[in-house]
């Protein structure tokens, strides 16, 4: 992943389980984190955030698909 972008392992995230994957800085960074139980109080609270959680989604499906186009070329 690039700066800026959003990091998560999807699988272990939504459905709050143990992960296959580890996530590694290769340099310095600024580390923000949420919890599931975070981000779901952030539905509840505030309706208005589904909408960056589905962008957010979209934006991470999309760079998924990039990288197993990549390893299937």
């Amino acid at each position: 992943m690039k700066e800026g972008d959003f990091m998560i392992s999807v699988e272990s995230f939504f459905n709050q389980k143990e992960s296959y994957e580890s996530i590694q800085a290769l340099e310095d960074c600024e580390v923000y984190s949420a919890s599931y139980n975070d981000v779901q109080n952030l539905y509840n609270k505030f309706p208005e955030y589904n909408f960056v959680g589905r962008v957010l989604t979209e934006k991470y499906y999309v760079l998924s698909e990039q990288r197993l186009y990549s390893l299937r070329m």
